[in-house]
């Protein structure tokens, strides 16, 4: 019955390193997928004149960068929570390689490795918010392109903004 016992705890923990290690690159690519539209959205301030008063911010655009400012902080926001997600991948990886070393379970590594995963999950989550909330502005950018008559090139950087956000 131990052998049973340890050889399903060697299941569950290989699937735990597994869950934790599709978590991280979820949060990886989902950064990487930020930074695309960031890169929209810069070109988009670039374009736009810097007294349109754009409500997507929640404000009139006083300050040359403001916006800029915004979208660049939901990049550095992505990837600091995608990397935070891949050293707790690798953590929780390193506690289950120790733990099924010699093919005997202590069982001394399982629960600080399952908090490893845990904290995977939930920078994968963070990221995946920071998402969600850029894909928000994105569209708010694209409205206020629409409603100040912006050029069409704005527009359409704006609507290329809002596809890659989605």
């Amino acid at each position: 019955k131990a052998a049973g016992s340890s050889a399903s705890l060697a299941l569950d923990l290989i699937q735990l390193a597994g869950l934790a290690a599709g978590a991280s690159s979820a949060a990886s690519s989902t950064a990487y997928a930020v930074d695309a539209v960031v890169k929209e959205a810069l070109l988009f301030f670039a374009i736009m004149p810097q007294d349109a008063n754009l409500e997507a911010l929640g404000r009139h655009r006083p300050a040359a960068g403001a916006g800029e400012d915004i979208f660049r902080s939901f990049g550095q926001q992505a990837h600091a929570d995608a990397r935070a997600a891949g050293e707790a991948c690798a953590l929780a990886h390193q506690l289950v390689a120790s733990e099924s070393r010699g093919g005997s379970f202590t069982g001394g590594n399982i629960l600080p490795a399952a908090l490893a995963a845990g904290r995977v999950a939930n920078h994968a989550d963070r990221t995946a918010a920071t998402a969600r909330e850029g894909a928000q502005l994105c569209m708010g950018i694209l409205e206020d392109a629409v409603q100040v008559n912006a050029s069409a090139l704005a527009r359409e950087t704006a609507k290329r903004c809002a596809e890659q956000a989605l």
